[in-house]
């Protein structure tokens, strides 16, 4: 996730934004390519 928009948040933001992709975005998508993501995927995601 380090790009250059990490200079443009701060810092408490970034660590969330991290913190979010690694607990709940790549567990549940990680093993998806995102060109195959569809939103019945988030959807059924964010039912559970």
């Amino acid at each position: 996730m380090a790009t250059h928009k990490e200079e443009a948040l701060k810092p408490t933001t970034y660590a969330r934004y991290k913190d979010y992709i690694h607990n709940d975005l790549i567990p549940a998508f990680g093993r998806l390519k995102l060109a195959d993501l569809r939103s019945r995927h988030i959807t059924a995601w964010s039912h559970q």
